[in-house]
């Protein structure tokens, strides 16, 4: 979707947006795949109660989706971190790096503008 592909390039880690439709997007994390690569995840808590876990990499100029999973929001519309072992798994098979620094962060995504 383009606008969160848009709010990715911009939106600090821990913080959120509320989307066009309604949904709200929050950054969770930016850090580095194997390759050196820039990579957010973030989640997206649907008006349905329903909530997407994503990792999306740059890949030139774009966004390139690289995750999703499915996660059941708690009553705080929150989704549990116990439901989240699938994206543990993927940062393991992928070579994720830890997330980047506020600093580190702030100088990686001004350098996609």
């Amino acid at each position: 979707e383009p606008q969160v592909a848009s709010l990715l390039g911009n939106v600090p880690s821990g913080e959120e947006r509320r989307l066009d439709n309604g949904s709200r997007l929050k950054v969770i994390a930016t850090f580095k795949d194997e390759t050196g690569g820039l990579c957010r995840e973030f989640e997206v808590d649907g008006t349905d109660g329903k909530a997407l876990v994503s990792v999306a990499c740059r890949a030139g100029a774009v966004w390139d989706l690289r995750f999703t999973v499915a996660a059941a929001q708690n009553e705080l519309g929150y989704a549990p971190a116990s439901s989240l072992e699938t994206l543990d798994a993927f940062y393991t098979a992928t070579g994720a790096l830890p997330p980047l620094s506020a600093d580190e962060e702030k100088a990686a995504l001004a350098g996609l503008q």
